[in-house]
């Protein structure tokens, strides 16, 4: 399927019928993968193809990466050790059920191994990012899940399918395909409400992680796979900047900003969840050259969390997506 609506609404189909089968077998596998299971537990292959017997329905999770956090959190599962957050990458009431969960990595996201032992956990989900000393280490204390994240943490996989993903192991399918049927549902009524503003336009996205230097995200990425399903047609400049790239993100520096999104008529800038731009995209807007972009201009600019860790984040898109058309001039 070329189109990336008719993709995703097929795959949205596709797991609402998944869901439907696995209810009705009981949850998290197939009706073989249930006739199969004894016990308490079940055999899951994880991103790796390695095969990992974890509980039918983990209690005591630990994630290692702040996206396997969310992930969690989004299914209705609080961890019982997390890896670093900060409160403005959480909505209020995912910080209150974090705030008594001991965090098992260091702010560079490095996990400490005692820490994560003394959580006594039944599952420990864990990314590509952890080598493989350090999962031989995981494994050692307990059943790990590995998921595959690139580089950017955009473009590996989809976020829903890592979602998927996510759910399967912790049990929790039938809460993933509640979250995509919602999702799935607003999507199409934003595309179906503002139609005519995204008729024709052309949108980018844009963040930054370094001084002088903007990030441009592909349409491949989280976010622009949120924008092109709306309806948008994704900036070609943008994405001959960085659609090569693996993980979906071209670092730039602020004098390339016309010539990578320059024909935007829409543009999205990084922030953090509340909102908040990131000091990188400030000094970008100090510049000249950003104040002249077509979709400044035209205030149509709107913000978005550069990695799109699950529902939550996209939601957040899909909210700026409509405060954005519905401020837009013309």
């Amino acid at each position: 399927m070329r189109d990336p609506r008719a993709r995703f609404r097929f795959l949205v189909a596709a797991l609402a019928a998944v869901g439907m089968l696995l209810t009705a077998c009981g949850g998290g596998g197939t009706a073989d993968d249930a006739a199969e299971e004894s016990g308490e537990t079940r055999v899951v292959t994880d991103d790796f193809g390695t095969q990992v017997t974890v509980p039918v329905a983990p209690e005591r999770v630990v994630t290692t990466h702040f996206l396997l956090t969310m992930g969690a959190l989004d299914l209705g599962l609080t961890p019982a050790g997390t890896a670093v957050w900060t409160p403005d990458n959480v909505p209020t009431d995912y910080a209150q059920s974090l705030a008594d969960v001991p965090v098992v990595t260091s702010q560079t996201a490095e996990p400490d191994l005692e820490q994560i032992a003394a959580r006594e956990p039944d599952l420990i989900l864990a990314t590509s990012f952890n080598d493989e000393q350090v999962l031989s280490r995981f494994r050692e204390i307990a059943p790990t899940y590995v998921i595959e994240v690139s580089p950017g943490g955009a473009n590996a996989t989809t976020w829903y399918d890592r979602t998927a993903a996510i759910a399967d192991v912790l049990g929790r399918t039938p809460e993933n395909d509640r979250l995509a049927a919602d999702f799935a549902a607003r999507t199409q009524e934003l595309e179906q409400s503002y139609a005519e503003q995204v008729a024709g336009r052309t949108v980018a996205v844009v963040s930054g992680f370094e001084d002088n230097n903007a990030s441009v995200f592909s349409a491949t990425s989280g976010a622009g796979r949120i924008l092109t399903d709306l309806g948008f047609t994704y900036s070609p400049q943008a994405e001959a900047v960085a659609g090569a790239e693996q993980s979906g993100i071209a670092s730039i520096s602020f004098e390339r900003i016309g010539s990578a999104v320059g024909d935007a008529d829409v543009l999205f800038l990084g922030s953090d969840l509340q909102g908040r731009l990131s000091p990188f995209v400030t000094a970008l807007q100090q510049t000249r050259l950003y104040q002249d972009l077509p979709a400044v201009q035209a205030d149509r600019v709107g913000a978005f969390k550069p990695q799109v860790t699950g529902y939550t984040d996209a939601n957040f898109l899909l909210d700026q997506v409509e405060q954005t058309l519905q401020n837009a001039q013309g």
